[in-house]
This record gives C-alpha cells, sequence and structure tokens, in this order.
C-alpha cells in the first residue's frame, strides 16, 4: 500500500514540477529517484491525461525584439537608422544615385547598431572560451569598406565641383565672347 501511495505522490509532484517546466533530471534528483522513473511517470500522466502541459507559446507578435543579439542584422532596428543616414547622405551628397545611397545608408546604420553593442559590452568582446564575436569582425570590415565609399564619394564630390566650376568660368567666357564678337564693319563711303 505505501508504494502506491508514494508512486501516487510521487506523479502528483512530478505533474507540478513538468508543468513549472523543470526538466526531467532536476526533477529525478529533488524525488531522488533515476530521471527514466521520472519518464516514466511523465508517460503514464499523459496517458492519463493528468499532467496539463502549459500551450506552447505563439510566435512573438510585430515589434519584439526578444531575440536580438546586437541589432546589426535585425531589419526592424535597422530601419530607422537606414532612414536617418539616407536622408544625411542626401543632403551630403545630392547627385548621389539610390542604389549607392541604400548601400551605404545601410552600412552605416549597421555600423552604428554593431557599435553601439561593443560598446554596451565594456570592451570586452570575448566569449568564454577567448573567441571574438563575429560581429566584431563584421563591424572592422562594414567601417572599412564604409570609409573607402566615403572617401570615393568626396573625391567625387570635388571633381563636379571641379567640373562646375570649369564649365561655369567656360560658359561665361562663351558668353563674354558672343558679345564682344565684332561685328563686319559697314563700308565707308
Amino acid at each position: 500500500m505505501t508504494a502506491r501511495r508514494t508512486t501516487r505522490e510521487r506523479r502528483k509532484r512530478v505533474a507540478e514540477a513538468i508543468a513549472e517546466g523543470r526538466s526531467m533530471r532536476s526533477i529525478a534528483r529533488e524525488e531522488r529517484v533515476d530521471h527514466k522513473t521520472i519518464l516514466r511517470d511523465r508517460d503514464w500522466l499523459e496517458k492519463h491525461a493528468d499532467l496539463q502541459r502549459p500551450a506552447p507559446a505563439g510566435a512573438a507578435g510585430p515589434g519584439n525584439t526578444r531575440g536580438v543579439k546586437h541589432g546589426a542584422t535585425s531589419a526592424q532596428l535597422l530601419a530607422p537608422l537606414i532612414a536617418d543616414h539616407a536622408a544625411a547622405l542626401r543632403r551630403d551628397f545630392p547627385w548621389l544615385d539610390d542604389r549607392r545611397l541604400a548601400i551605404l545608408a545601410d552600412r552605416l546604420a549597421r555600423i552604428d547598431q554593431a557599435s553601439a553593442w561593443v560598446v554596451a559590452q565594456g570592451g570586452v568582446v570575448k566569449d568564454e572560451l577567448g573567441r571574438t564575436y563575429d560581429i566584431v569582425d563584421r563591424l572592422e570590415k562594414w567601417s572599412n569598406r564604409a570609409e573607402q565609399i566615403l572617401a570615393e564619394l568626396h573625391a567625387e564630390d570635388r571633381e563636379r565641383a571641379a567640373h562646375a566650376q570649369h564649365t561655369g568660368l567656360a560658359s561665361v567666357v562663351a558668353e563674354i565672347a558672343d558679345t564682344s564678337t565684332p561685328t563686319e564693319p559697314e563700308p565707308q563711303p
């Protein structure tokens, strides 16, 4: 009789522990039995419908960022930064085509997100095994490429300004030449 009573009581405790989300091994340690005994108890409880498992959590709703670590690859977190960078780039380089603008704005937003995460780490950017996080390497690559692109854009901007100045001078000279062109002298009697 006692074995049945203890089995029944143990199964009740097992059902409560499983409902709390605890592992089979932790329950077994607490009950001082083998984890296979707990697995058999769980199977018996499921078969007899005494175990009320909570419904699995549904998919995260829109706007949820629980799983985001550094945000440098999260479209949701990058979107406002991309828009800010695109506006600033459009102000600085109004002649920039949409494709290069989008690529550079995205790259700069990723750099912002990754840099903020690295700063939040307090300078330690290695895992427990001493390996550098992948995002640190990516941040360096993104930063180097962004610097190259910006240098190219500034050089192109200077060329455009020089060309505009040259074109402006050429048009002024042409205009002066048109107004100062001597007309044919009228024959004198």
